[in-house]
């Protein structure tokens, strides 16, 4: 006798989990339970190679068997050989299943169950019709969702409106998320910066999606080459409490997004080409008026960067201009508020600073009537060579005076070159306790005064007198000149 049932696959772990069936897996080569049944076959043929076609699941009551180990070897050797995935065994024919016939299952590493005596097969098959079908009108639905969302892409509406046919469908809101934290689209609960920062650093060491973060789910919108371009669409419940449909309805809504991510990322090309010689432009007229600010962020992989830096700029100041030149990314934007927007570049940058090689150094310049654009390219480029981190920000105005410029050099320069100018000073005070670096700095702070130091140190401008010729000895500088004198004063700054 046999009987083949097909239609949807499902999982043998439907079956093995269901309560009623009293089901007990026997042999468990690995992973057995996610094996996907594309049929039920039911037989008591003794070869049932002929009869299979690949995926089956074989349900047998042994009527074949004759209870010796040659009938059980060369029935399951068949069932392997028409690509069988596992067999179902009754155990009322011979009172148990043999021996022999589970270890023929373990040789050839076939998947076996029994089947209680006081459940029949068709039971077996009733559940995986009732499966199937049920998966089989879920397919049908998230098609349908998959036709509607399609077409409203192509009448031109944005992912928020997308996404509130999903919301509006399973009552449940979402958002989807760039590596860097930008909103590509929100619906329902907000996220704060921090629970933003949690949510990605999870999906980037993670491998298995859907991912529980929180009380949300995460699931990757689309498959991207990059993990720091990538996107995930967050649904503002956990995986555990998301029905069926309600996955389905949100992994057909990232589907349509990655759609829209590889448009974007493809027109990137030719945004690009376009803010190259807009920055080209600006560069070869250093004297051209301009106003809002110019980011630089120097970095190995600048290429690789400028749509990180386009996509933060993107969220929080609109349109910029982002390009690559000299082995930097350039940025202008139109804003009025460099120290904010630079800080928000660095701190969504670092979202991703795992994922890219090496560290991020950004300077920024405001633009101004006496800079020009050009000149404030020059400045935040000049900047950004003077971070010290993995990922710093500098403005060129920290760089207007030449102790702030002197102090993002390596601290060893800085110690050497105060030790040079002021070290005989220190190891004479050291040795004598003569207060010569004290009466220095009172006397580089009140304008180089006899008068006025004297006075703030209380006392005699002879003693002023004497104590500065001494310096001027020991260190080899004269405080009349003035180039002296600024390396005098940039030593005392540096200390």
């Amino acid at each position: 006798m046999t009987n083949r049932i097909g239609g949807f696959a499902m999982q043998l772990r439907q079956l093995l989990d269901h309560p009623d069936l009293g089901l007990e897996l026997l042999v468990d080569p690995g992973a057995a339970r996610e094996l996907e049944i594309a049929r039920v076959f039911v037989t008591d043929q003794p070869l049932p190679e002929r009869y299979l076609s690949g995926g089956e699941l074989l349900l047998t009551g042994m009527l074949f068997h004759s209870g010796e180990p040659g009938d059980s070897d060369s029935f399951v050797a068949s069932a392997i050989a028409g690509g069988a995935i596992a067999i179902g065994a009754g155990i009322d024919h011979l009172e148990g299943i043999p021996e022999h016939f589970v270890e023929a299952c373990r040789t050839h590493r076939l998947p076996l169950f029994s089947v209680p005596a006081d459940v029949s097969f068709a039971q077996i098959i009733d559940e995986f019709i009732a499966r199937t079908a049920d998966r089989a009108q879920r397919l049908r639905a998230a098609l349908d969702q998959s036709r509607r969302l399609l077409s409203s892409l192509a009448a031109g509406r944005e992912l928020d409106d997308l996404a509130s046919t999903v919301v509006g469908t399973t009552g449940i809101g979402c958002k989807i998320l760039t590596a860097t934290g930008r909103r590509v689209c929100a619906l329902g609960r907000p996220l704060t910066e921090e629970e933003v920062d949690e949510i990605l650093r999870a999906a980037h060491d993670s491998r298995h999606f859907p991912l529980a973060v929180g009380r949300r789910t995460v699931i990757p919108v689309g498959r991207v080459r990059d993990a720091a371009r990538a996107w995930y669409l967050v649904v503002d419940t956990p995986p555990s409490t998301l029905s069926v449909e309600a996955m389905d309805g949100f992994s057909e809504f990232a589907s349509i997004a990655a759609l829209l991510h590889a448009r974007d990322t493809e027109s990137d090309a030719l945004l690009d080409r376009h803010d190259d010689l807009a920055i080209s432009e600006m560069l070869s007229d250093p004297t051209s008026p301009g106003s809002g600010v110019i980011l630089v962020v120097r970095c190995r992989e600048p290429e690789r960067v400028r749509p990180l830096v386009r996509d933060v700029l993107a969220g929080v100041a609109g349109r910029a201009t982002v390009a690559v030149s000299d082995g930097d990314v350039v940025a202008h934007v139109a804003t009025r508020s460099p120290q904010g927007l630079a800080e928000t570049l660095r701190l969504q940058l670092r979202r991703v600073l795992d994922l890219l090689d090496g560290p991020l150094s950004i300077g920024y310049c405001e633009v101004t009537e006496e800079s020009g654009l050009g000149g404030a390219v020059r400045g935040a480029r000049q900047a950004s060579r003077f971070g010290d981190e993995d990922l710093s920000v500098t403005s060129a105005a920290e760089l207007g005076t030449a102790a702030a410029l002197f102090s993002h050099l390596p601290d060893q320069v800085r110690i050497d070159f105060v030790r040079q100018v002021l070290g005989p000073l220190e190891d004479y005070d050291a040795a004598t306790d003569a207060g010569l670096l004290e009466t220095l700095v009172q006397f580089m702070d009140n304008g180089c005064s006899w008068v006025r130091t004297a006075d703030a140190m209380h006392m005699h401008q002879n003693t002023v007198r004497y104590r500065i010729a001494r310096t001027e000895q020991l260190t080899g500088r004269n405080l009349a000149d003035m180039g002296d004198r600024v390396d005098i004063r940039l030593a005392l700054d540096l200390r």
